[in-house]
């Protein structure tokens, strides 16, 4: 039997996107056909405004033995391939008590999606760390992100492969220019694959699941990021979007997640 993918999404820094990221991948890998399980580790419940759970049980209560697994999961009913389980951050939970849940989870999804905040308890992560298989950086295209990832890249200490997710990629900031960094340095300095980039939409700003929409310019990126997950790929050019008339608009499409509309 073949086990799920476990794949912990790491934001390196706060309002960079990574639960609007982990929800729209989960979602398309669940509109894929996989079966997909969001574990949300975040002192928030962003994840469940997102899929509008308004009631829930977290994970504590199984740890206590109040209820069972199944009654923790949240089938999201507008494609019940994506389950979600809020795991409370502030409780404390042992190595024996994680095992037994990904024993049981790694045998029903195709993919687990860690979604852990840096605020998050250090412990947790170590309970979680043996079960990863990939990491996920989430990132802005700016100076800044170098030296936080950087920092971040120290304190993984398993051998799951790592890649860089560029978030929010703006075309037209012209007043924060000064800031960005070119997508080809950040990939030269950090020497790791880019699973995707994803422009800065208005949708984006609405906090709706891109999923529902086809066609739409998100729903577009999260379906090429998903099918290289599946396919377990990176992208093979890096090219740097400043210089996009440079380049054919068949190189773009398969390089920038950015929709034919966009071209």
């Amino acid at each position: 039997m073949k086990l799920g993918q476990v794949i912990n999404i790491i934001q390196s820094k706060r309002e960079v996107g990574s639960t609007f990221f982990t929800c729209n991948l989960a979602g398309a890998l669940a509109n894929e056909g996989k079966k997909v399980l969001i574990l949300d580790f975040g002192n928030d419940s962003n994840i469940m405004e997102f899929f509008n759970f308004d009631k829930y049980n977290d994970m504590s209560k199984v740890l206590k033995k109040e209820i069972s697994l199944q009654s923790a999961k949240l089938i999201y009913q507008e494609n019940r391939n994506l389950t979600v389980i809020k795991a409370q951050n502030k409780t404390t939970y042992n190595k024996k008590f994680i095992k037994s849940i990904f024993q049981q989870i790694k045998k029903t999804y195709d993919y687990i999606l860690i979604d852990i905040k840096e605020d998050s308890k250090k412990e947790t992560f170590s309970l979680l760390e043996e079960y990863i298989q990939k990491n996920v950086l989430v990132v802005e295209p700016e100076q800044s992100s170098i030296e936080q990832v950087s920092n971040i890249l120290k304190t993984l200490d398993n051998e799951a492969d790592t890649s860089i997710l560029i978030n929010k990629f703006d075309f037209n900031n012209e007043e924060e220019e000064h800031l960005l960094i070119s997508i080809e340095d950040m990939y030269s300095i950090l020497k790791l694959p880019y699973l995707g980039i994803v422009e800065y939409t208005n949708e984006e700003k609405t906090k709706s699941p891109s999923f529902h929409k086809p066609y739409s310019d998100l729903h577009m990126a999260f379906e090429r990021i998903s099918k290289r997950i599946i396919n377990n790929e990176y992208l093979n050019k890096i090219t740097n979007v400043n210089y996009v008339s440079d380049f054919s608009m068949e190189i773009l499409y398969k390089n920038f997640d950015i929709s034919e509309k966009r071209l």
